[in-house]
């Protein structure tokens, strides 16, 4: 009975990681296409911005459930993109996270920029450390 006990513990223990893990990715990601300094070069209003594509490249899991412009953003890989004929789309090249720390860098390049953010989790809160748009 011990036994059976220590397993189903552990069982809990690993999906509430999971868990914590998917929703640690969403919220990081969440503000990094929040960040304030970046909405200028979203323009929601040109033909083919909305709703906001990220590229399905492998470095983010695809099921993440995101919101750009009140609107779900969408995963597509390349193919997709080339046959519906999408140029504007957000291109994550690194994500790393760990419990405490999370380093994002994702180019937009139909606009010509690299974003670099760093945040940090205190108190249970992911909060932006640092951020970076350079353009060219």
């Amino acid at each position: 009975m011990r036994k059976y006990f220590s397993l189903i513990l552990l069982s809990f223990f690993a999906v509430f990681g999971i868990a914590q893990s998917y929703s640690d990715k969403k919220i990081v990601i969440q503000k990094c296409i929040d960040l304030e300094e970046l909405q200028p070069y979203f323009h929601e209003d040109l033909e083919g911005r909305k709703p906001l594509i990220i590229f399905d490249n492998g470095v983010l899991p695809n099921t993440l459930k995101l919101t750009k412009f009140d609107e779900p953003v969408v995963f597509m890989t390349k193919l997709d993109m080339f046959t519906y004929g999408k140029i504007a789309y957000l291109h994550f090249t690194t994500f790393t996270i760990s419990t405490e720390k999370a380093e994002v860098i994702f180019k937009y390049d139909v606009e010509g920029i690299t974003v670099k953010v760093s945040l940090v989790k205190i108190g249970g809160v992911w909060e932006v450390e640092s951020e970076s748009i350079v353009e060219g």
